[in-house]
């Protein structure tokens, strides 16, 4: 073999490394695009889930809020609770 045509064969072979290691570099970035990407989708979609559950706890203390507003004391259910025993004491 010649030296032209050993140094053809060098560069042949140094242009097939630099190909196989730009597409490995694109598949890299690639799969790391790829995760970023669903990263930023599966945030997004927790940032709503989080805002929905704020939004009814919200509610919730509001309701819990109005319901201790008309919470019924021990002495206002003392003559519920004579009733239901009368009406218990008559069942066969």
């Amino acid at each position: 073999m010649s030296t032209p045509e050993i140094e053809r064969k060098v560069r042949l072979w140094e242009q097939h490394g630099q190909t196989i290691m730009m597409a490995a570099v694109l598949g890299v970035l690639t799969f790391a695009g790829n995760a970023l990407l669903d990263a930023k989708t599966a945030q997004a979609a927790m940032a709503v889930e989080v805002k929905n559950m704020s939004a009814q706890i919200q509610r919730m203390e509001g309701a819990i809020t109005a319901m201790q507003a008309h919470y019924v004391t021990r002495g206002e259910f003392a003559v519920h609770e004579q009733r239901i025993q009368v009406l218990e004491s008559r069942r066969p």
